[in-house]
């Protein structure tokens, strides 16, 4: 290993990485022990611990206690130039294991911003539906939607499948293709009770995104989705500059 321009953190840490992204290390192996990567990279304990940190800050790799440290699960891709909905380009991946779980469906009044989106007044009656998003087995998103009651309300008097997809029931019952708007990413703190549902703890930093669906041009769903924020790599494409 020699030092040159870049310091010898980052070029052990690409290492390991590249091996990662090779499944030269596989999701769920454990990595050389500290002492043996010492010892194939001639460096010091102190430079492999910094280089391993950098691994763990990108979440590439995590530790146990007392068992050691492990390859991470690979991040789920999330193109948001893409999809038509927030979930749209993981779950048409045939290859990806998905399912979803509803925890709530019953009837709430719309608070100010559900009225905003919706342009529906204050205190008016909306469906809400709570639902956890499961991705290759593991909890990861939890989704909230207030649907207006003219669209959703026949939906409280049926028994829905938990992989229900409101966009599915919009074309089938309505005979028009939904369309989104765009989607507001924000990264923040999730201190809601039920952080433990996708494996966080209540303060982690999360992702959530806040979307209005539209049939033709009126608004018919407000959605917000909290995620785990190691879970996933957005990517946004860039058509042209002018």
């Amino acid at each position: 290993m020699t030092s040159g321009t870049i310091p010898l953190k980052y070029q052990i840490a690409d290492k390991i990485k590249k091996m990662i992204q090779t499944n030269e290390l596989s999701p769920g192996e454990k990595v050389p022990s500290e002492a043996a990567l010492c010892e194939q990279y001639n460096v010091s304990r102190t430079t492999v611990i910094a280089a391993l940190q950098i691994l763990q800050n990108e979440s590439y790799i995590h530790r146990k206690q007392g068992k050691g440290t492990f390859v991470s699960s690979k991040k789920l891709v999330q193109d948001l130039s893409a999809s038509n909905t927030f979930f749209g380009s993981i779950t048409s991946d045939k290859s990806v294991p998905h399912s979803s779980r509803i925890l709530q469906l019953r009837t709430v009044t719309a608070d100010s911003t559900v009225a905003e989106k919706l342009g529906i007044p204050e205190y008016s009656k909306v469906v809400f539906i709570k639902r956890l998003r499961i991705i290759d087995g593991n909890p990861i998103a939890l989704t909230w939607s207030h649907i207006k009651w003219e669209y959703g309300s026949r939906l409280l008097q049926e028994s829905l499948d938990d992989n229900f997809s409101i966009y599915k029931y919009m074309r089938e019952e309505f005979l028009q293709e939904p369309a989104p708007s765009p989607i507001i990413l924000t990264v923040q703190e999730y201190n809601s009770e039920d952080a433990h549902l996708i494996g966080l703890e209540k303060g982690a930093v999360c992702c959530k995104t806040e979307s209005t669906s539209l049939l033709g041009e009126t608004p018919f769903e407000y959605a917000h989705t909290v995620m785990r924020a190691d879970k996933f790599e957005f990517v946004i494409k860039i058509i042209s500059f002018k």
